[in-house]
Formats: structure tokens, C-alpha cells, sequence
């Protein structure tokens, strides 16, 4: 499945349509275009305007959410620097992730989308998660000295593919975070 998107011109409708979304991705059972309609009182097709699948919808929210959790982890370990920091931001963004219920609620009641969607290689969720990391690691390296034994861009792949699993295997099991 492909999900790309070209980033779009700024559009005030689609800005507040997506932060309905978002409250609505972490209030209702299932987001969908057509409740996203309803609640900004709109026809369907304006949404499907800014996103033609409900796919492109859910990619946008989730890499917002992982975002605002890097963001957070990324904070909370502003006084430390080179591997400690980066080891640091990955347990707390990890944490961050594995407990928010939405998330796990998605997890459960659609299993292989959610999986899609966030683990694809290129798509926005998982795109979005290595460019992160990879502007972490090379501020690192840059900044601190830390050393890279690969490309900065090389590596953040690879912590991706590899928290993915801490990340996604409790909600698929449907246990709770450890």
C-alpha cells in the first residue's frame, strides 16, 4: 500500500480538519473520513479532497503523534549528549508510544492497517520516525563527537526497524507495556 503525499499548500480548512482529527483519533472507537465530515459539518468529497483514503488520513495522524512523542523525549534529555542521550531519547519515545491508548485501541481493532501504516518502509509514519533520528544522531555526532559507525540515515533505519518491534508487539498481543 501506498500512501504518499505531496505536501500540500497551507489550506486553513484542511489545518482544522486535521486538528479534528487528531481529537477525534483519541476520543472515538474509529476515525473515518465520513465522521471527520460530519463533525466539521461538510460534505464527504471536501474531505476526500485533502485525503482520498482514509489511509492518508490516519499516516497524517499517527506521524503527528509520533512526532509530538519524539519531540517530548527529545526534551526531557536536552541536559545529556552523545549515546546517553540518544539511548535516552529512544526509551522515553518508546515508553511514550507503547502506552498511549489511541494507539493501542487502533492496534486492536485493526491490526494489519495499523501495521501498514506505521511500518512500511517510505511511507509517512516510518519516514518520518528514521528522519528523526537520523537529524538526532548527526546533532550527536556533529555536536558531541559521538561516533557513527555507519551513515547517520543508515543507522536510524536500523533503530527503527528494531524499536518497531518494542513499539508494536505489546498492543498486538494485547498486554500491557512492560
Amino acid at each position: 500500500m501506498v500512501i504518499r503525499e505531496q505536501t500540500p499548500a497551507a489550506n486553513p480548512g484542511r489545518e482544522a480538519a486535521f486538528r479534528e482529527s487528531v481529537r477525534l483519533f483519541v476520543e472515538e472507537p474509529r476515525l473515518d473520513l465520513a465522521l471527520l465530515a460530519e463533525e466539521l459539518d461538510v460534505p464527504v468529497s471536501t474531505v476526500e479532497g485533502w485525503w482520498p483514503v482514509r489511509e492518508m488520513l490516519l499516516a497524517e495522524v499517527l506521524d503527528n503523534f509520533a512526532e509530538l512523542a519524539f519531540n517530548q523525549a527529545e526534551a526531557d534529555t536536552v541536559n545529556m549528549q552523545g549515546l546517553d542521550r540518544v539511548l535516552s531519547v529512544g526509551r522515553t519515545y518508546i515508553g511514550l508510544i507503547v502506552t498511549f491508548e489511541p494507539l493501542r485501541r487502533f492496534f486492536r481493532a485493526e491490526s494489519q492497517l495499523a501495521l501498514e501504516i506505521l511500518t512500511t518502509p517510505g511511507e509517512p509514519v516510518q519516514s518520518g520516525v528514521v528522519r528523526r533520528i537520523t537529524r538526532l544522531l548527526q546533532f550527536e555526532h556533529d555536536t558531541h563527537g559521538m561516533e557513527l559507525r555507519a551513515p547517520a540515515e543508515t543507522l536510524a533505519y536500523a533503530v527503527t526497524r528494531m524499536i518497531e518491534g518494542f513499539i508494536y508487539n505489546d498492543p498486538l498481543a494485547d498486554i500491557e507495556p512492560d
